[in-house]
């Protein structure tokens, strides 16, 4: 079982990406590439851009060969020309259940990406870290 205790010393920092969008982390994270930052093993945050089709869309919402979607557990919405999706999958292999957070613009050639996942425990102590960084990435 992870675990993840939010550090109050952290000091705030806001990454830019190749795209523009600018993100607000804390000094907890540890960028590892141009585009991906790490908490510890508790959590993962990517942002990039993709090509992004109705396709695309429901490939993130389904299951995976080693992870399976809680259908019950899924929210997608659209807003300010984004999409919103949050999933809760459940890995048998390791019996770990993982949160995950995209928000996708809705650009029909190429359009921005921002991804988090994090194990639904540590989530489930920490939910308005979380949604923080989440509702803070623009």
């Amino acid at each position: 079982i992870r675990d993840f205790q939010i550090d109050k010393n952290a000091k705030s920092v806001i990454y830019v990406t190749n795209e523009g969008k600018k993100l607000l982390l804390d000094s907890a994270w540890q960028q590892s590439m141009q585009n991906l930052w790490l908490l510890g093993d508790a959590a993962i945050i990517s942002a990039g851009t993709m090509h992004v089709s109705e396709f695309t869309l429901r490939k993130m919402l389904e299951s995976s060969e080693n992870a399976y979607s809680d259908w019950r557990r899924q929210v997608l919405t659209y807003s300010g020309g984004e999409y919103h999706i949050e999933c809760v999958f459940y890995q048998p292999a390791g019996g770990a259940v993982t949160r995950s957070f995209r928000i996708i613009g809705d650009e029909k050639i190429k359009t921005d990406l921002f991804m988090l996942t994090v194990y639904d425990g540590v989530y489930a102590k920490n939910r308005a870290y979380f949604d923080e960084i989440v509702n803070r990435y623009e």
